[in-house]
Order: C-alpha cells, then structure tokens, then sequence
C-alpha cells in the first residue's frame, strides 16, 4: 500500500514537472520558422527588399523568417490569408499602405485594418511631382502662374492620381488628368513634354537627368532629395507616402507583436540593410505600431473622402 503511495506520488511529482516544462516552452516565442505573407511577386521591389532584410532573422530571432508567396489580385489574396492565419505570431504580411487605404476604393474587399495588428513600418517611397527642364516650369508658382496645365499619374484610379488632382485643387489650378500605365510612363511623358508635370518616383528621377523634381509629396524631406521643398512646406498640404510595413492577425499577442517588431527593428537597422537601401534609393520608415496604425487610418480617410 505505502509502495504504490510513493509510486503515485512519484508519478505526480513527474507529471507535474513535465506540465510545467511544456507550459515554459509554450510561452517561448519563437520557437520555430516564422513566415512572411508577401503581398507583391517574386523579384519585385517589395519581394527584393524583403528578401534582403531577413538575411539576418535567424541572428535576431533564433528563427529563420521565411517569404511566402501570396502575391496576386492587387495584394487582397494576401490580405485574406494573412486575416485568416493563426494569431500566434508566426505569420506576419509584408503590405503596402495602399492595400488598406486605396485598394478597397477601387474593388469591394472583405478585410480593413481593424483585422490586423500593425508591426511596424518598413520602407518609404516617396512620390514626386516632376517636369521637364525644358518645359520653363522651375516652381510651383510657375505651376501656378500658368492657370491651366495637364498633369500625369499611374492611373485614373491611383494615389498619385487623387494626390495631384488634389494639389491642383488647392492651387487653383484648371487641370486636365492623362493617365498612364505606371510612374515610369507618366514621368518619360512629363520629360517629353506631352504633359506638363507629372508624378514619379527616386528611382526614376536618378534614371532620367533631364526631369526636375518640383517638390515631394511627403510629411517631411526626403535624406534622398534634401534639397527638395515638400508641397506642405510651400503651403500645400497634400501628403501621399508609398510604404511598406509588417502586420500580424489582430488577435495576435501584444507582447508577441512586440517581440516582432523588436526584432525586425534591428533587422532594419542592420548595416546590410541600411546600405541596401541607400543604393536602391529608397528611404527606411521604421514607424512603431501606434504611428503605423495612425497613418493607415488618416490616410483611409483621406482617400474615402476623395473618392466618394
């Protein structure tokens, strides 16, 4: 009788020993691969810098983070995927800022941010109102002083598109839209002189020396372009900012979105990255979760207001 006691006591003391250890190991995060829901095709801009910023993941979170491919139908089957993955951290989806505030402008979509956790922001493009050096416009108020003018954007439905109708509107500017098929387009078109000014990006603006940039359309000056006023300095204040940045399923911890966004926040700050970066002519966002979340909702509004 009092051996079996001691084997039940035995057995209790082991049992409680390996539930406590399973309960230690379970709070543990990361404990295996993370993956990263991306948003845009292999070999494009985003995929690239992705792909170049968790080449340290494993030194940072004892995991590799490893690149999915959910590109398709204009970022919302990433979305989707990304809303309906386990909230446990380790699924995160590499977005732009569009796919939440112009993308459901344009098509119906069954997600917003109120499904997502924002990690943190990543990288930052700027969108630039340009011309051609031959075309006699030096400033805005050039721009302005011309009373009517043609203006080209990416597309009808874009954000360059709304971004520059509305500086228009706010110069007082009769403006006529010619839409392109993409930035590349509307800025050889502005070159050519087949509009007047149009919308583009650094990278273009480095490929084609013949195209003054006329500001930018950003919170704050570029490290890029210090030399180049934004449109809200010069008293108009329309801001379209192309980024990127990490969202986990909202029901994913705090404390294990935290620990992502540490994490990748040093991956964002990592030499290789820096300098990666810097050739690509892209500038680092690296806005915490809170300063992610503020600017999707303004920029949802923004962009709600416009087209409705």
């Amino acid at each position: 009788m009092k051996k079996g006691l001691v084997i039940l006591m035995i057995l209790s003391l082991v049992g409680g020993s390996v539930f406590a250890q399973g309960a230690s190991e379970q709070k543990v995060f990361p404990s295996k691969a993370i993956e990263m829901n991306m948003s845009w095709p292999p070999g494009g801009s985003s995929d690239t810098q992705a792909r170049v910023l968790i080449e340290g993941a494993e030194d940072v979170f004892g995991v590799p983070v490893v690149i999915v491919d959910k590109s398709g139908a204009t970022g919302t089957k990433s979305a989707m995927a990304s809303k309906m993955a386990k909230a446990d951290g380790y699924t995160v989806m590499w977005a732009s800022g569009g796919q939440f505030t112009l993308t459901p402008q344009n098509i119906a979509v069954d997600y917003s941010i109120d499904d997502f956790k924002p990690v943190l922001g990543i990288t930052l493009e700027h969108t630039l109102v340009v011309t051609g050096k031959d075309s006699g416009i030096e400033s805005l108020d050039d721009l302005k002083n011309m009373g009517s003018v043609t203006y080209g954007s990416p597309g009808a439905s874009s954000g360059p598109a709304a971004a520059l109708g509305m500086l228009m509107d706010k110069m007082g500017i009769q403006a006529d839209h010619v839409p392109f098929s993409g930035s590349n387009e509307s800025s050889v078109a502005a070159l050519g002189g087949h509009v007047d000014i149009s919308d583009s990006r650094t990278t273009i603006v480095d490929s084609m020396e013949d195209l003054r940039v006329l500001c930018i359309l950003s919170s704050k000056r570029s490290e890029l372009l210090p030399g180049v006023p934004t449109a809200k300095e010069l008293g108009y204040d329309v801001v379209l900012e192309s980024y990127n940045g990490l969202y986990a399923p909202k029901d994913t911890p705090d404390d294990v979105v935290d620990t992502l966004a540490a994490g990748f926040e040093k991956l964002l700050n990592a030499d290789s990255f820096k300098e990666f970066t810097k050739n690509s002519k892209i500038d680092i966002y690296g806005a915490d979760k809170a300063s992610l979340e503020k600017k999707v909702r303004s920029e949802a509004a923004f962009f709600e207001s416009y087209f409705n």
